[in-house]
């Protein structure tokens, strides 16, 4: 329970608390939570091809200003079902299906706050799939987000990623998930190559995943001043999710993983040695 005192003027005094214990009344100072003030539909008017699936997402603006995801905690509804219905499903929150040529209006409401956008469910058809990345190389134990791009036959592309269905040639290699919420994210588990496919029906796209072991083939430059600070170029494979680069025991400055083949990183302070370069 919470008391506030009001003035002849109107102005209201700090929220105070009042917990009870036993038999006893105790008063703490506690503040109200902040008030939601208003929500926002995301994405705004998008349109869907029939058998599709859109990820809607409820952001909710509060009285100090801050934003918060709410998808998760919001009722949605759909005004038009046989059009596009919408999930309230734990594991499917504000995941539209696309059912019927047409417009369907998608709310989000949280305390007696609303907020809505309207779905357009289009009749165009799915002609090509690609696969993103493409032919990426990883190291062993990596996991790899796949996305699929539909190409529809009037013209527009959509992420279609959660509504295909994945496949890995070599699952041994690198499986693939078909999870809701995972769809697409790969992991790589021994040495190899194996193909990523996506299929929607009879259509499908791939592109081919290479799982290494991490190597270092070259520096550049291989030499440094001894108060560090300089960047250099380390050159090798399967660099992609690496999270450690150490020069000897000491960690690099900082350092960032430009793609599978290249890593830029600073070097830190040493002492005039020779030391060994590592990335995991």
């Amino acid at each position: 329970y919470f008391l506030v005192s009001v003035d002849a003027f109107g102005r209201q005094s700090e929220p105070i608390g009042i917990r009870f214990i036993g038999s006893k009344t105790k008063l703490i100072k506690t503040p109200l939570p902040h008030q939601l003030v208003s929500l926002e539909v995301l994405p705004i008017n998008p349109a869907v091809p029939v058998g599709f699936k859109e990820q809607f997402r409820a952001i909710g603006v509060f009285e100090d200003g801050s934003i918060e995801d709410l998808t998760r905690r919001v009722t949605w509804s759909s005004s038009h079902p046989t059009v596009a219905s919408i999930s309230n499903r734990p594991t499917h929150k504000g995941i539209a299906r696309a059912w019927t040529p047409g417009k369907s209006k998608i709310q989000a409401s949280l305390h007696g706050i609303s907020a809505s956008t309207t779905l357009t469910v289009t009749s165009a058809r799915l002609v090509a799939i690609e696969v993103l990345p493409r032919n990426p190389t990883l190291s062993i134990g990596v996991q790899e987000q796949f996305t699929a791009i539909g190409l529809f036959s009037d013209g527009s592309t959509h992420n279609i990623t959660k509504s295909v269905t994945w496949f890995s040639s070599d699952p041994s290699i690198a499986s693939i998930s078909n999870a809701s919420g995972s769809q697409g994210l790969a992991t790589c588990w021994v040495q190899g190559s194996t193909t990523i496919t996506a299929t929607f029906g009879a259509i499908a796209g791939s592109t081919s995943l290479t799982v290494q072991t991490l190597m270092i083939k070259s520096l550049n430059p291989n030499f440094g001043p001894l108060a560090g600070g300089n960047t250099i170029d380390i050159v090798g494979i399967a660099f992609t999710g690496a999270t450690h680069e150490n020069f000897g025991s000491t960690p690099a400055t900082h350092f960032t993983v430009v793609n599978d083949t290249l890593i830029t990183a600073m070097v830190p302070p040493g002492a005039l040695s020779t030391v060994q370069v590592s990335v995991n």
